[in-house]
């Protein structure tokens, strides 16, 4: 198990995952810090490619229609038979 530099210090994470020992909750954290490393590769990698990183910038756009939460006018009203 990790030392943390107090050892009355509550872990990082604990409040989001009380329930896992201290040893899970190291793991936890050091599987966190492997992600974050993962994605901030990833962005260095699109962000130092012209072509990615405009591509980039179009998927994530603002003004690009939401199409995971549709708004509440397109959405069928409880009448509409399920498929």
């Amino acid at each position: 198990m990790k030392k943390h530099p107090d050892e009355d210090e509550v872990h990082p994470l604990h409040e989001l995952c009380p329930s896992l020992t201290p040893e899970q909750l190291d793991q936890a954290e050091d599987n966190l810090q492997e992600y974050v490393s993962l994605a901030l590769r990833i962005y260095e990698r699109i962000r130092n490619d012209k072509a990615a990183y405009e591509q980039f910038r179009a998927l994530t756009a603002a003004d690009k229609e939401d199409t995971i939460h549709p708004q509440p006018e397109k959405l069928p009203d409880d009448s509409t038979p399920l498929p």
